[in-house]
């Protein structure tokens, strides 16, 4: 008999400049958010913000700086538990193309 697997990806997208919604937590579950990546190649103006935020306005739980003419990443790693009905949304201020990605559990209630 197999074994269950709770790990899933809830994010993997290249973020825009609004305040996107990427993941909403499904009726009858909680999620715990493991692990943020957030990585990225700025031209030489491409200074700017990631931001990742709940459903609350400026509800921010991670932000990290992007500088000109970078190629780097961040890691974020904790657990953060969202209950039923909440948002994962996240932006980037600058002009550099940055990919995130949300990785953690899924939970039945």
């Amino acid at each position: 008999m197999a074994a269950s697997v709770y790990s899933t990806r809830f994010v993997n997208a290249q973020l825009t400049g609004t305040n996107t919604t990427y993941f909403t937590v499904p009726a009858g579950y909680v999620a715990v958010v493991r692990t943020m990546t957030a990585g990225w190649s700025a031209p030489a103006s491409g200074q700017g913000i990631v931001q990742v935020l709940l459903n609350g306005a400026n509800s921010y739980v991670w932000v990290t700086a992007i500088q000109a003419s970078e190629i780097a990443s961040q890691l974020w790693n904790g657990r953060l538990v969202l209950p039923a009905g909440e948002i994962i949304r996240a932006a980037n201020t600058g002009t550099a193309t940055v990919r995130l990605t949300v990785s953690g559990y899924l939970l039945t209630l």
